[in-house]
């Protein structure tokens, strides 16, 4: 299998042939989303909104300033002299790429104020361009994250499956930007319009296993809770996605997330230097509600117990979708069918991009019912 086994969070590149069998889905009624538009799935909301983007020759500082004050993970990068000319899509992870660049090809700390400002200093064409860099797809479609109101919407899907969070939407004449569209966006009108998106083909009730997204990851990234915040961000460069299970030290259980989602406010409330705080301590004090969430304890005299966003391998697709959906999350951690709850040890992951694919392809697949075999 071409797939590497950590395909989750933002992943590698899928392979040429997985892209091939892609391409042809877009004109094919095989895929469910088959004679949709990416106009269809663009929410009201952003197709009446200003487009938010930013210039390659704005500095990181003003780029993530952008990022915090419109609660957005990614934005369209747009020529200097001409707005209109789309260059690519920078996201946090892509920042958190430069950082870690940055300090370890100078050796230093991230407590060091001198690369504090030199990351801040930083362009965004410098940062699209150490993005691409680490990008290994080969695939002409994954370099331009751009699609039109009237492109299929499975070429829009198809994007996305190949690592893309976020796409930039021209208008239908191409002569500007006229919204962006996230993974978010499409799980969500795959959930207020499951009869469409799922339909017959994949069934609202299947499980997560028979689709090929349920299955456990082999060596799976997780951090720890003696990790510090930047140990956790340099894994997530390292491996390259986009969060990381948080474990207990001792026990293994699931007790938090660490996403990218975390960083959108470094250089204005977080300071730099809160990365060298432990993990759960940064989490605590920068993203107590994105972190876990609150339920209702068992446990006399607790009120509520804090526990991360889970699924378990046989939980149906609908029920993912409208987790994701409610719960406002990028992915639920896979925690076992028999563990006694759901903060047990994370096995793998279900993310937005695993959906993609299952709304790009269709499903069950033979390669799902193998897989599922083997485990």
């Amino acid at each position: 299998n071409s797939q590497p086994a950590r395909a989750y969070g933002t992943p590698l590149a899928m392979s040429t042939t997985e892209h091939d069998e892609a391409d042809r889905q877009w004109e094919s009624d095989k895929s469910p989303l088959y004679g949709l538009k990416v106009r269809d799935v663009v929410p009201y909301h952003k197709a009446t909104a200003d487009v938010v983007t930013v210039s390659e020759a704005a500095l990181v500082d003003a780029l993530l300033k952008t990022l915090a004050t419109h609660r957005i993970l990614s934005v369209p990068v747009v020529a200097a002299d001409d707005a209109a000319k789309v260059l690519g899509v920078v996201d946090v992870l892509d920042c958190a790429l430069t950082l870690v660049g940055q300090l370890t090809g100078e050796a230093k700390s991230v407590d060091d104020a001198a690369m504090q400002s030199k990351f801040l200093a930083t362009t965004v064409g410098d940062v699209l361009a150490v993005a691409r860099s680490f990008r290994t797809d080969t695939n002409p479609l994954l370099r331009a994250p751009v699609v039109a109101e009237d492109d299929a919407a499975t070429k829009l899907v198809n994007l996305m499956w190949g690592g893309y969070h976020r796409c930039a939407v021209l208008a239908a004449d191409r002569s500007r930007v006229a919204s962006y569209v996230s993974q978010s966006d499409v799980v969500r009108f795959a959930a207020n319009h499951a009869e469409v998106v799922l339909g017959e083909q994949l069934g609202a009730n299947t499980p997560l296993s028979e689709l090929g997204i349920g299955a456990a990851t082999p060596n799976m990234v997780e951090a720890t809770t003696k990790d510090t915040a930047y140990d956790v961000l340099v894994k997530c460069v390292q491996q390259q996605v986009s969060a990381v299970p948080v474990v207990d030290a001792d026990s293994g259980a699931l007790v938090a997330s660490f996403s990218a989602s975390e960083l959108r406010a470094l250089g204005t409330s977080i300071e730099l230097g809160d990365l060298s705080l432990p993990v759960l301590a940064f989490l605590e004090r920068h993203a107590p509600a994105s972190a876990t969430f609150v339920f209702p304890s068992a446990t006399p005299g607790v009120a509520k117990h804090r526990v991360p966003a889970t699924v378990r391998p046989s939980a149906s697709l609908e029920l993912a979708l409208y987790k994701m959906v409610a719960l406002r999350v990028h992915r639920l951690w896979l925690v076992a069918d028999d563990a006694p709850d759901a903060s047990g040890k994370p096995i793998g992951v279900v993310s937005q991009t695993d959906l993609m694919k299952v709304m790009l392809l269709g499903g069950p697949s033979p390669s799902a019912g193998g897989a599922k075999a083997s485990s």
